[in-house]
């Protein structure tokens, strides 16, 4: 628990941080992708060393410290991109796949488990549980980094919107003083 609000208290700060200079605009999703990445070791040595209970403690405290906290980033990610009528939407939508796929994975492990009776083969277990979790925290950390140029092009368009808007408030401004002056 501790790990893992650390984890993502401390990914939302450094990636707002981050993303108010225009120059790392990318941060975000690399923050995400590098999180998801971590993962992949670390659910490997938590699965798959089965000698030793504390070393397993240990791996499960370091991936809630170093790999949890890339839902934060995404959400933020979400809510700067997302025009506000489907920022719910596109929330929700993330929440549920999220939650709706670490169900599912658990329903498939369960589902093995009862269905070749690995109860008793405690290595088969720790294997079938790293590949469930391993596969899918690589993919998402891929997704995640293919998501920053993305990203980048919409903070830009933002940026430049922005710009045209106030030179063409600051333009009418002028031609009301011109206007009045006359």
């Amino acid at each position: 628990m501790f790990g893992g609000c650390t984890s993502c208290l401390l990914s939302g700060v450094i990636a707002n941080w981050m993303d108010k200079n225009s120059t790392n605009l990318r941060a975000k999703s690399y923050i995400s992708a590098t999180m998801c990445l971590l993962a992949v070791p670390l659910c490997s040595l938590l699965f798959l060393v089965q000698s030793s209970f504390g070393f397993s403690v240990a791996c499960l405290f370091l991936y809630d410290l170093l790999c949890l906290g890339y839902y934060a980033p995404v959400m933020s990610m979400i809510q700067a991109t997302i025009e506000p009528e489907n920022k719910g939407a596109a929330i929700g939508a993330f929440g549920f796949v999220n939650n709706y796929t670490q169900a599912f994975t658990s329903l498939i492990i369960g589902s093995i488990v009862t269905g070749y009776e690995l109860d008793s083969d405690m290595r088969t277990f720790g294997t079938l549980c790293a590949i469930c979790t391993v596969i899918p925290s690589f993919i998402a950390g891929l997704c995640f980094y293919r998501a920053g140029p993305e990203y980048e092009k919409i903070k830009n368009m933002q940026k430049e919107e922005t710009e045209n808007a106030i030179k063409k408030a600051e333009e009418s401004e002028i031609e009301l003083v011109d206007t009045n002056i006359e």
